[in-house]
């Protein structure tokens, strides 16, 4: 298998990965094409190479608005612990829902 083979099978993951398609199988048919055997393990370590690429381009991606959208709602939790946390206006079930989530974030 060739670096120019390999180069255009990311290119197939990669623009097939969000589309609601299957992904793997435009890269085995791609495979095939190419004239490679899709079950050796070589190939199947490059799928699966493949796929954990995709998968770090995209926490890459939306790591900014995951990290801003995470620690919001960390802030948020914990400061409706703080301040909240002897009123009566959350119920006990609410309340320790929240404590729980908030205890389990601090701990990550």
């Amino acid at each position: 298998m060739t670096m120019f083979q390999i180069f255009i099978l990311a290119l197939i993951q990669g623009a097939a990965e969000l589309l609601p398609v299957s992904s793997s199988a435009h890269v085995i048919v791609a495979a095939k094409l190419m004239g490679l055997d899709p079950t050796t393990p070589g190939m199947t370590l490059l799928l699966v190479m493949l796929h954990t690429g995709t998968m770090f381009a995209v926490i890459c991606y939306f790591w900014r608005a995951w990290r801003e959208n995470f620690f919001y709602l960390h802030e948020a939790v914990l400061g409706c612990m703080q301040t909240y946390h002897d009123c009566h206006c959350i119920d006990r079930r609410s309340r320790t829902l929240v404590e729980g989530f908030a205890r389990k974030v601090r701990h990550a």
